[in-house]
């Protein structure tokens, strides 16, 4: 039996402060968005602006561009992470 490799996460976070009029209905599409791309992590949404971490394959952090960009969330730092280790080792997200 062979294993089968999934494509790499990438790890993402984004702070970014900045107005955000309405955090429960930007909340409500950041959700959808991550729940339909298969993004796994958090995003904070406020008054201020957003906080976070995400991960997901390359493909996934570049399909939300289209979305993000035109909203000036644009502070997304992304970095390959290390091989795992420890408890979480091999955990997958839902």
């Amino acid at each position: 039996m062979s294993a089968v490799s999934a494509p790499p996460f990438i790890v993402a976070a984004l702070y970014q402060f900045r107005t955000v009029p309405d955090p429960a209905a930007l909340q409500e599409r950041l959700l959808a968005l991550g729940q339909e791309a298969g993004l796994c992590g958090t995003l904070i949404v406020a008054h201020e602006g957003l906080n976070g971490t995400v991960a997901g394959t390359r493909g996934v952090l570049t399909a939300c561009a289209p979305f993000c960009t035109p909203r000036g969330l644009t502070g997304w730092k992304t970095r390959n992470p290390r091989p795992p280790s420890g408890p979480l080792s091999g955990s997958r997200c839902a």
